[in-house]
């Protein structure tokens, strides 16, 4: 079996992410001199030999990748990922690039790195979810151009989910609506801001939120929808919600199974509106889903053009792109006026 630098990594007692800098011989400061030689000797007695094609592509690079950090169990349903993959491989197609895609789970492998950081095959990457703390802390020092989707970063585009989610509530306000909920899992970025546009958008009205669920990213995803529709059912009707903010389609479409099984009519009693959803995963379900909606096409695109930028060596500052997303009405949420 072939050595890879995993296995130097681990004869030696040290990161992957070390290894990787010393044979690649980008270690410059961050590297002890003498561990980095010590380093490319385990290799040479191991019998490890870098990839051909890394060393042909190393010296310049143009390849555009994709890289998708999200473990098992949140990529299978993860229709913005797939979403986000199909728009990345249209636009590097018009771009006439080509490209390369990853998906890296980092709970399975927490002391690896996904090799698109390691073996220098690709000029840029687009990184698309969270960041673990080891791949964090390379994607920070390594000499390819990042840029990340709706997530912290240097370089970044995000859909500017705070003033959407606020102009979402208004919205529902204007329909009638004065006793708006949110179901949440606030944990990463994107629903972070969202929650802060549901909060602030409420205060600004003089509304109080009627309920506002916060989920655990690692937690039992029946288990919360079940006792949040509990909790709906436990309530008189003039004390529920009578629109829910709900995070994803995913999330929307479960809670209209379980609120129905509870006895609570969609949208009569209650309506839901979604975020963080794509068009056509509100439209293809009954009830039509009310939401604010992704468009990855433009999305990615922008997130392209700013890499190809970064891979041409181009001095940029800072930057921070902000896309505003379409807000739709269909069949979850009823006109109260």
């Amino acid at each position: 079996m072939a050595v890879n630098q995993k296995d130097i990594a681990e004869v030696l007692g040290i990161s992957q992410m070390t290894v990787s800098l010393a044979l690649n011989r980008r270690d410059g400061r961050r590297v002890n001199p003498q561990l980095a030689e010590r380093i490319r000797e385990t290799a040479k007695k191991l019998g490890y030999y870098p990839s051909v094609s890394a060393q042909i592509l190393r010296t310049k690079p143009t390849d555009l990748g994709l890289l998708i950090l999200q473990n098992y169990e949140e990529f299978r349903p993860n229709m913005e990922c797939h979403d986000a993959i199909s728009n990345f491989i249209r636009q590097c197609r018009r771009c006439f690039r080509k490209f390369q895609l990853e998906w890296f789970d980092q709970e399975r492998h927490p002391n690896e790195l996904p090799r698109m950081l390691t073996d220098g095959l690709v000029g840029g990457i687009i990184c698309f979810g969270h960041a673990g703390e080891n791949v964090e802390k390379h994607l920070q020092i390594t000499e390819i151009p990042v840029v990340k989707i709706n997530e912290p970063g240097r370089f970044n585009v995000c859909f500017d989910m705070e003033n959407d989610v606020k102009r979402a509530v208004r919205a529902l306000a204007n329909l009638g609506h004065n006793r708006i909920g949110m179901f949440n899992c606030s944990v990463y970025q994107v629903f972070t801001y969202a929650k802060n546009g549901f909060v602030t958008a409420m205060h600004e009205m003089g509304l109080k939120p009627a309920c506002l669920y916060e989920t655990q990213p690692d937690g039992i995803f029946t288990r919360d929808i079940m006792v949040f529709a509990d909790q709906m059912r436990s309530l008189p009707q003039e004390q529920r919600p009578t629109v829910l903010l709900a995070d994803t389609a995913l999330t929307a479409k479960a809670l209209v199974s379980a609120l129905q099984n509870c006895g609570i009519r969609i949208p009569e009693d209650m309506g839901l509106f979604t975020f963080c959803s794509i068009d056509w995963e509100n439209d293809y379900f009954i009830p039509r889903l009310s939401g604010l909606e992704y468009t990855f096409d433009e999305l990615i695109e922008a997130a392209v053009a700013l890499l190809m930028r970064l891979m041409q060596r181009e001095y940029l500052p800072e930057q921070h792109i902000l896309m505003s997303q379409k807000i739709t009405f269909r069949d979850s949420v009823i006109d109260m006026r």
